[in-house]
Parts: structure tokens; sequence; C-alpha cells
């Protein structure tokens, strides 16, 4: 067996241990350089909470109560779902969501928020991802409070309590909507109450008040003011 051997220069091996320690030595200068940035992180909408008297939307007299308000904002609307206090044991959050369209301003957020008339699939859609396994009946009467028509579902969960599934488009009409009446408004109501009937969890849909809006003049989403009526004044015209 043939062996080789050779002595390498001391001046030499310096170096090359030099060379070797460099890379570490950069490695660790980034890494460190990175930990003292600060991160900026972009999010698509805004997220807040907000006091109860900060909703957008208020329950009639007498409840139910205004637990929460999780507000989220759009780069074209703003969104508050509002928690409701309940009686029920079904799982879930009693909400009235309410969405208003509009011009948001450097307050809103990146992604814009889809604003149309529900199709059936899609209330079908929302009542299943609100009330996971309560079999609910859509309602084929006409139903309408101070902001026009709205659509509601009935059903009874597995707890025995009754819930509802509510919808509601506010917007001016055809034939209103020019330059001074723009903007829309989405409401949704998911409540479900023990020992509730049907007109018990309607009343509340009948009874709630909006109580925001969008500034400037041209943020009108319900129309023209119709005129007063005629019978105002007039004898043999009784109004109750």
């Amino acid at each position: 067996m043939v062996t080789t051997s050779s002595t390498i220069p001391t001046d030499v091996m310096r170096s090359a241990v030099s060379r070797m320690r460099f890379p570490a030595i950069v490695v660790v200068g980034v890494l460190l350089a990175a930990c003292g940035q600060t991160t900026n992180v972009q999010r698509s909408a805004v997220n807040e909470v907000r006091e109860p008297t900060q909703a957008m939307a208020l329950p009639p007299p007498g409840g139910p109560a205004i637990i929460s308000v999780i507000e989220r904002r759009y780069s074209n609307a703003v969104q508050q779902d509002i928690i409701l206090s309940t009686s029920a044991a079904t799982p879930g959050h009693n909400t009235l969501r309410i969405q208003i369209f509009g011009s948001v301003g450097e307050d809103g957020g990146d992604t814009a928020l889809v604003e149309r008339h529900l199709s059936n699939s899609e209330v079908a859609r929302e009542m299943r991802e609100l009330l996971p396994g309560v079999p609910m009946r859509r309602s084929d009467l006409y139903a309408q409070n101070s902001y026009g028509p709205f659509g509601y579902a009935i059903g009874r969960s597995s707890a025995n309590d009754l819930c509802i599934f509510a919808w509601q488009r506010i917007r001016a009409t055809r034939s209103d909507a020019t330059f001074i009446n723009r903007g829309a408004i989405q409401v949704r109501l998911r409540l479900c109450e023990a020992k509730a009937s049907e007109q018990d969890l309607l009343a509340v849909m009948y009874g709630y008040t909006i109580n925001a809006s969008i500034g400037g003049i041209s943020w009108n989403p319900y129309g023209v003011v119709p005129p007063a009526d005629p019978r105002l004044g007039n004898t043999g015209q009784p109004i109750h």
C-alpha cells in the first residue's frame, strides 16, 4: 500500500479558515437584521370590536339585548355582526347583520363586498351556515317593515327552539336610482329562542331600526320620499 503525505504551510491554513468563517458571519448578520425589521401586515379587511352603543342597527324596544358588535370594513361597505342575547339551547349566536354600501373612504379594507339580490340557492346556503342541522321552511307570506319587503324562513331545532332566518335588501327602485339615490343596505337576522312563536321572532324583523348612514348627498338607498297621505287634515277621513 502506497501512502502520500504533504505539509501545508501555516499561512495557507489560516486563509482557508478565514474564508470558511465569512459565510457564517454573513448569515448571522442577515438573520439579526431581519429580526430588527418591523413587519407591515396588509389586511384585506379591517375588523374591530365595537361597543353595543355603536351598533348600526338596533333591535326593537324590549329586546333582545345587544351583547357585542363586530365591525368589518370593506372598500365599498361597512358590515356589523350585532350579537344578540338568547334563551335558546341551539348552538350558535343570535345575530343581526347589517351591511351598508357606499363610499367608505380611506378607512375601508382592500376587498369589496358583493351587493345584489339573494338567489334561492344563496338563501339556502346562508341558512345552512348559520343554522346547521335545523330544518328551515321558507315562508310564502308577504312581509314588510318600515324599510320595505323582506323574506324569512322558520324552523325548529333539535333543542326544541324556534328559529328564524330573515333577509332584506334596501335600495332605491330603478326609477328612483338617480345620482342622489345611491347606496344600499343588506340585513340578515338569525334568531333562535326557547318558547317563542313565529310572531315573536318576526317582531324583531318588523321593529328593528337602522341607526347609521354614509355621509354625502348622493347616499340615499331609501329612494324618493313619498308624499303625505291626502287624507291628512280632511274631515270625514278618520285615520287609525
